[in-house]
């Protein structure tokens, strides 16, 4: 019998979880199902995909929580050896050295990470992929589709436009996908499971200060993201210091009922990933120019195309209220950089 919000429901059990699946999406416990019709127990939730009602006692609900699993001493001992005595739980203001008042540039960064992680939350095979995590043993036991799905959207967040260069060939491991990877030049993310869990957290920030420990990038502090898909902990790494702190583990995916698309984890990533870029300019030109690849005189002179590429297909009113909502001088001189339709453009302060 179908559900009254779906054209067709289909209906599943797993004996070894003991839930009950609902168009592929866990719903109930199968050892304490609710009262009455048990499709009119299920709504669609926030994103369209099958949902238990918000009014069902949580004993009815699903619930999957693997016991977090046992990390190696040694790990924890480098781990409190490279606190170098220090605090090293701080929060996301501290660790990145800023006002708790987020700056302009920094709210629309994190309000566009809302969307997209909130966009990518509406596919059905992310949110099963995502819901599947709870009851994950280990990081070595992460399905490789799901850890596909939160390498994605790792890098859809730190760098949309580019975020299809960087995805790993059909045939990569599950190694691979396991590995410290380059979000940015100063930016590695890696994937761990239980961060909620103290030594879990303690033992992955150890795991990725070693990794930058044997990299010969001349950056003297590195940020790293341990993300589970379910929480995030933001850890700076100063080689200088030779210092490790890092945030607590925080919420990321919002929940299936939100009324709000903000978590405390995709606001911690939001002003981490709104710090400058060193590759910005690099990037920039592997994006816009559609002409010549070779230098031109006015790339020669400070203008980085011969040709507007993509901004060309824009009047000169579209580029002007593009700069317009630039939040700062140094944006405008760089947009002014791009071509020279945007060199004409009025720089702040000539208005």
């Amino acid at each position: 019998m179908p559900a009254p919000w779906a054209p067709s429901t289909h209906l599943q059990i797993d004996l070894d979880c003991l839930t009950f699946y609902a168009n592929n999406m866990p719903i109930f416990r199968l050892d304490n199902m609710p009262p009455g019709p048990i499709l009119g127990h299920i709504k669609p939730d926030t994103y369209g995909h099958a949902a238990p009602q918000p009014s069902i006692p949580r004993n009815h609900v699903y619930a999957w929580k693997s016991n977090p699993p046992q990390m190696d001493g040694q790990l924890l001992e480098e781990y409190t050896r490279r606190c170098n005595g220090g605090q090293p739980l701080l929060d996301i203001d501290s660790l990145l050295m800023m006002p708790s008042q987020l700056s302009p540039g920094e709210a629309l960064h994190v309000r566009l990470l809302e969307v997209l992680v909130n966009h990518c939350l509406l596919h059905c095979e992310n949110a099963y992929s995502l819901r599947e995590l709870a009851k994950v043993p280990h990081r070595d036991r992460i399905p490789i589709l799901t850890a596909d799905t939160l390498l994605s959207v790792a890098y859809f967040m730190a760098d949309p436009f580019a975020s299809y260069q960087h995805r790993l060939p059909p045939q990569a491991s599950l190694a691979d996908h396991l590995r410290v990877q380059w979000l940015r030049k100063n930016i590695r993310m890696m994937l761990w499971t239980h961060l909620d869990d103290d030594a879990n957290l303690h033992a992955a920030s150890a795991v990725l200060a070693r990794s930058i420990d044997g990299e010969s990038a001349s950056e003297r502090v590195v940020y790293g993201i341990l993300f589970s898909g379910i929480h995030v902990a933001i850890v700076r790494i100063d080689k200088d210091e030779q210092k490790l702190t890092h945030t607590e583990a925080l919420p990321f995916l919002p929940s299936n009922f939100t009324s709000s698309p903000s978590t405390p984890g995709i606001t911690a990533l939001g002003r981490l990933l709104s710090l400058e870029d060193p590759e910005t300019l690099s990037k920039l030109r592997s994006r816009l120019s559609v002409s010549n690849p070779k230098h031109s005189k006015l790339e020669e002179l400070g203008v980085y195309y011969a040709t507007g590429g993509v901004l060309d297909r824009l009047n000169t009113e579209a580029l002007a209220c593009i700069q317009s909502h630039l939040p700062d001088t140094t944006s405008w001189v760089m947009f002014s950089l791009l071509c020279p339709r945007t060199a004409q453009l009025p720089t702040r302060g000539t208005r």
